[in-house]
């Protein structure tokens, strides 16, 4: 029932409210009918309003939520921004209502923070009896209005609001939906050396910033090594390899280039010309170099150069293998959840 009334909220509101996001210069898509493209195009307009809350342009982060909203009614987590967005502008009254809407719902991902959307709501009633909201595009003169608590029932949210300054908004770094913060990945590749053997690999990571995960790969890989005295050797490893990952930039949410690194572990079994095979083992520390493909929300391709170091291991007839660096050239699809 919670659901359906809700729907019923929003659908009066997108009707019966002028979109700040117009006002502000910002041109919102209107959805269609594939939900894919509109979660794509949600997570766009999502990560600018991200980005205007962090500069601290509360009114640009309005536009750029509700366009989200537009596109995908039922992110609650949006809703709940843009409450804050309204809430750091001014305007109490309508960030007490957009508090109200998400409350009315009922999914997972609202009850993780309803008791804190309870407690501002409390708190905005009470700053809104002490006359301290203001509509959004007042200005900063001081134009304070005096909005008492409203009767204790449903919310058709916000009415119209005055005129607005038109404000250009620009596209900068954006930011993934703050819910996928875990991502799992299958690697396939082919080493520089060892005869351009396969590498297979898979990993799990988790997003602990914007710009920082943790995790680590795992998986198997193709041996060309040269022992002391010049023995070519070859064999089959698998690894371990815990490490992090660096996201340098982002263009238009959908591409990521990223830099990442290891400290871990091989196991491997090597044979020299001579067909004599044995087991070996060494620490191995791993860079690489990544660019990803966003296709979905959840989805992404990824094309990467990977430099593992094996920091030294014994071969057959316990031949030393000298230190060396295999290139792995990698494409991979991730999945985040």
């Amino acid at each position: 029932m919670r659901c359906a009334a809700m729907a019923t909220w929003v659908a009066v509101i997108l009707c019966l409210t002028p979109t700040v996001a117009g006002a502000a210069g910002l041109t919102c898509p209107e959805p269609r009918g594939d939900q894919e493209w509109n979660k794509a195009e949600g997570r766009r307009y999502f990560s600018l309003g991200n980005t205007m809350f962090k500069a601290k342009r509360y009114e640009e982060a309005v536009a750029a939520f509700e366009c989200v909203l537009r596109l995908v009614p039922y992110s609650m987590n949006t809703r709940h921004r843009l409450a804050e967005s309204y809430e750091l502008a001014g305007d109490l009254v309508t960030a007490r209502e957009q508090y109200e809407l998400a409350l009315a719902d009922d999914s997972p991902e609202t009850e993780a923070l309803r008791p804190g959307m309870k407690a501002k709501v409390a708190e905005l009633e009470r700053r809104i009896a002490r006359g301290e909201s203001r509509p959004l595009g007042s200005g900063d003169d001081g134009g304070f209005h005096d909005a008492p608590p409203r009767p204790a029932g449903p919310t058709v949210g916000p009415g119209p609001r005055p005129p607005r300054t038109p404000v250009q908004i620009r596209p900068g770094l954006n930011e993934d939906f703050p819910a996928l913060r875990h991502r799992v990945e299958f690697n396939l590749g082919l080493a520089s050396s060892a005869s351009a053997a396969a590498t297979t690999s898979g990993g799990y990571f988790w997003r602990q910033t914007a710009r920082v995960s943790w995790g680590a790969n795992f998986g198997g890989l193709g041996f060309g090594l040269t022992s002391a005295s010049g023995t070519a050797l070859t064999g089959q490893g698998y690894f371990l390899l815990p490490g992090a990952e660096w996201m340098y930039m982002q263009y238009g949410g959908l591409i990521h280039v990223t830099v990442g690194g290891g400290l871990g572990y091989v196991f491997a079994r090597l044979e020299n010309p001579e067909k004599v095979k044995a087991n070996a083992h060494s620490g191995i520390g791993s860079l690489y170099f990544a660019m990803d493909y966003r296709f979905t929300a959840h989805f992404s391709l990824r094309l990467a150069i990977r430099f593992h170091f094996f920091l030294g291991m014994t071969g057959p007839n316990d031949e030393t293998v000298d230190r060396s660096t295999t290139g792995i050239y990698e494409l991979g699809i991730q999945y985040r959840f």
